[in-house]
């Protein structure tokens, strides 16, 4: 667990029944921003105490906010839940990182998902250097 993992497990962190969540997800859609940030803050599975997938379509979905404020709360959110280890998930996520117009918000994406893009990107150029095949230079390589 991370440090905000841990922290959610103190007395005194603010627990999210199950019965609230159709609230928070209703106030994720809301006009209001303050109500989205609301929403973006308590839809953490710090607070619900667990993972539920219409969740993460709404945090998924404010990560594309119009609110820059909401956007980093949604990311927060990611950072305080963990990295999905669905791999499509994983690329929309990416995706919404490229796509970041705020350069605080994307700083602190790249903060988050930094770490996994790069891994994946070794792991493609590895894969890549093994797939060449060295040219030959003769009639043998010895040659």
């Amino acid at each position: 667990m991370n440090k905000h993992q841990k922290a959610a497990h103190k007395p005194g962190e603010l627990k999210v029944s199950k019965s609230a969540v159709p609230e928070l997800l209703e106030l994720s859609c809301s006009n209001d921003p303050d109500d989205r940030l609301h929403a973006a803050k308590y839809l953490c599975p710090c607070h619900i105490q667990g993972r539920i997938p219409s969740v993460w379509d709404a945090v998924l979905r404010m990560m594309e906010d119009e609110d820059r404020r909401v956007r980093l709360q949604a990311w927060h959110t990611w950072e305080d839940g963990g990295l999905p280890d669905d791999e499509p998930l994983f690329a929309r996520m990416e995706e919404i990182y490229k796509r970041e117009p705020d350069s605080k918000v994307r700083n602190f994406a790249r903060t988050i998902i930094g770490k996994r893009l790069a891994e994946r990107e070794q792991l493609e150029r590895t894969l890549l250097h093994l797939s060449v095949k060295p040219a030959q230079r003769g009639k043998c390589d010895f040659c």
